[in-house]
């Protein structure tokens, strides 16, 4: 699963900045159609994640602080993008906020290097 992660995000990032950085409008309403479509096939698969890789007595709380951690970092990050569109230029500031989910990736990262390969079914059949 954090290896589909992985791969959602870094699609949703391209995408961003793609978006970011092109100077052709349709290029720029794909990207953002794709990332569209990168981020709503990769949130069923995080929670799914989630849920598998947390307690049962856990679950709710770890939920709701992802929700939370999710809302404190738009509310955290925005200013400082929408400082960054006013001093420098929308572009600037579009590319940084493809760019401030990048560390997302390295622990997506890890947690595919931490991850047991999957078991083939000879295997099971066989113990």
């Amino acid at each position: 699963i954090a290896l589909g992660l992985l791969t959602f995000d870094a699609f949703s990032t391209g995408c961003a900045l793609i978006f970011a950085l092109t100077d052709n409008f349709w290029l720029a309403v794909a990207a953002m159609l794709l990332r569209g479509v990168g981020f709503a096939l990769g949130e069923p698969l995080f929670l799914a994640w989630l849920v598998q890789n947390t307690q049962s007595d856990l679950r709710a709380t770890m939920l709701s602080v992802v929700g939370q951690a999710n809302a404190l970092g738009q509310m955290a990050g925005g200013p400082g993008v929408g400082l960054v569109g006013n001093l420098i230029s929308l572009r600037a500031a579009l590319t940084l906020a493809a760019l401030l989910v990048t560390p997302a990736l390295l622990f997506y990262l890890r947690a595919a290097a931490m991850t047991p390969p999957p078991v083939s079914t000879a295997e099971l059949e066989s113990a």
